[in-house]
Protein backbone atom coordinates (compact mmCIF):
# COMPACT_ATOMS: atom_id res chain seq x y z
CA UNK A 1 0.00 0.00 0.00
CA UNK A 2 2.82 2.43 0.83
CA UNK A 3 4.51 1.60 -2.48
CA UNK A 4 1.38 2.58 -4.38
CA UNK A 5 1.15 5.87 -2.50
CA UNK A 6 4.80 6.71 -3.13
CA UNK A 7 4.21 6.21 -6.85
CA UNK A 8 1.56 8.98 -6.92
CA UNK A 9 2.39 12.68 -7.47
CA UNK A 10 1.71 13.41 -3.80
CA UNK A 11 3.87 10.46 -2.76
CA UNK A 12 6.65 11.84 -4.96
CA UNK A 13 6.34 15.17 -3.17
CA UNK A 14 6.60 13.41 0.20
CA UNK A 15 9.74 11.57 -0.98
CA UNK A 16 11.31 14.88 -2.03
CA UNK A 17 10.39 16.56 1.26
CA UNK A 18 11.86 13.70 3.29
CA UNK A 19 15.03 13.87 1.19
CA UNK A 20 15.38 17.60 1.83
CA UNK A 21 14.97 17.19 5.60
CA UNK A 22 17.37 14.21 5.72
CA UNK A 23 19.88 16.20 3.66
CA UNK A 24 19.66 19.03 6.18
CA UNK A 25 20.18 16.64 9.08
CA UNK A 26 23.24 15.12 7.39
CA UNK A 27 24.66 18.59 6.79
CA UNK A 28 24.14 19.38 10.48
CA UNK A 29 25.90 16.19 11.59
CA UNK A 30 28.57 17.13 14.11
CA UNK A 31 32.09 15.74 14.10
CA UNK A 32 31.24 13.59 17.13
CA UNK A 33 28.32 11.96 15.28
CA UNK A 34 25.51 13.89 16.97
CA UNK A 35 22.88 16.14 15.44
CA UNK A 36 22.11 19.36 17.28
CA UNK A 37 18.93 20.64 15.64
CA UNK A 38 16.36 22.53 17.65
CA UNK A 39 12.71 21.67 17.24
CA UNK A 40 12.01 25.10 15.73
CA UNK A 41 14.74 24.61 13.12
CA UNK A 42 13.39 21.19 12.23
CA UNK A 43 9.83 22.51 11.88
CA UNK A 44 11.09 25.31 9.62
CA UNK A 45 12.94 22.84 7.40
CA UNK A 46 9.99 20.44 7.23
CA UNK A 47 7.62 23.28 6.28
CA UNK A 48 10.04 24.59 3.64
CA UNK A 49 10.57 21.10 2.22
CA UNK A 50 6.83 20.54 1.89
CA UNK A 51 6.29 23.91 0.24
CA UNK A 52 8.90 23.33 -2.45
CA UNK A 53 8.04 19.69 -3.11
CA UNK A 54 4.25 19.68 -3.34
CA UNK A 55 2.88 20.53 -6.80
CA UNK A 56 0.80 23.66 -7.14
CA UNK A 57 -2.94 22.89 -7.19
CA UNK A 58 -4.71 25.20 -9.61
CA UNK A 59 -8.16 25.35 -11.18
CA UNK A 60 -9.65 27.07 -14.16
CA UNK A 61 -13.11 27.46 -15.67
CA UNK A 62 -13.83 25.55 -18.88
CA UNK A 63 -15.23 28.21 -21.24
CA UNK A 64 -17.37 25.66 -23.10
CA UNK A 65 -19.59 24.61 -20.19
CA UNK A 66 -18.40 26.72 -17.22
CA UNK A 67 -17.24 23.71 -15.18
CA UNK A 68 -14.42 24.04 -12.69
CA UNK A 69 -11.39 22.05 -13.88
CA UNK A 70 -8.82 21.18 -11.17
CA UNK A 71 -5.19 20.72 -12.23
CA UNK A 72 -1.75 20.07 -10.77
CA UNK A 73 1.07 22.30 -12.00
CA UNK A 74 4.55 20.76 -11.98
CA UNK A 75 7.58 22.89 -12.77
CA UNK A 76 11.12 21.75 -13.56
CA UNK A 77 13.66 22.34 -10.81
CA UNK A 78 16.24 23.93 -13.11
CA UNK A 79 15.53 27.24 -14.86
CA UNK A 80 15.20 27.29 -18.61
CA UNK A 81 12.80 26.51 -21.41
CA UNK A 82 10.96 23.19 -21.39
CA UNK A 83 8.22 21.73 -23.55
CA UNK A 84 4.76 21.73 -22.04
CA UNK A 85 3.16 18.41 -21.15
CA UNK A 86 -0.58 18.17 -20.77
CA UNK A 87 -2.47 15.12 -19.57
CA UNK A 88 -6.22 15.38 -19.90
CA UNK A 89 -8.68 12.99 -18.31
CA UNK A 90 -12.38 13.16 -19.11
CA UNK A 91 -15.12 13.18 -16.54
Amino acid sequence: MLGKFLATPLGGAVRIAIGIVLGYLVLDLQSDGTISVSFDELVTWVAAALVVSVPLLIAYINPADKTDVPALLFRPKAPGRYPAVLFAHGR
